[in-house]
């Protein structure tokens, strides 16, 4: 693996702290829109939080080939590294099967049985939960960086303790 540049890698991290507060704001808003009735709203903040949870899922969780191209954690330092809050890591592993099969293709799961119960604010907060732990890792790694992800980690939590 090659060696970023610090600019390429502010980048990356600005891309990075996007994400996570998309899928913070995404998945506040859904309540409301579940309140309003309003089904358009409600699937596609949904689907937007998915997005965004599939791909942070990938980035802090998940070690998965990918593609060359594919922005990896270990790109900020040790490999080491391991992802926790435990249960929170558990829970993301468990629903990254069900997020594939229902967000990213058309699978006999999604119309056969019982529609998804999605618990939006769990995939949301627990995501975020390792987030706030990788920002330790961090912090010790590449402290240039630390300052830019905890600017976009404090709005991710400031949008989840908000509410709808």
């Amino acid at each position: 693996m090659t060696r970023r540049a610090t600019v390429d890698l502010q980048e990356a991290m600005n891309h990075l702290g996007y994400e996570l507060w998309m899928l913070s704001e995404t998945s506040r808003r859904i309540p409301a829109a579940k309140r309003d009735a309003d089904v358009v709203a409600t699937n596609a903040y949904l689907e937007s939080m998915l997005f965004h949870a599939r791909a942070l899922s990938d980035f802090f969780v998940h070690k998965k080939k990918g593609f060359p191209s594919d922005i990896r954690r270990t790109e900020f330092g040790s490999v080491d590294w391991q992802p926790g809050p435990a249960d929170a890591v558990a829970r993301i592993e468990s629903n990254s099967p069900v997020i594939d099969k229902h967000l990213a293709h058309l699978t006999w799961e999604r119309v056969s049985g019982e529609p998804h119960e999605w618990r939006y604010a769990e995939v949301a907060a627990d995501l975020v939960a390792v987030a706030d732990d990788w920002s330790e890792h961090l912090a010790t790694q590449v402290p240039a960086l630390y300052p830019t992800f905890m600017e976009h980690l404090v709005k991710a939590r400031t949008a989840l303790s908000a509410g709808p």
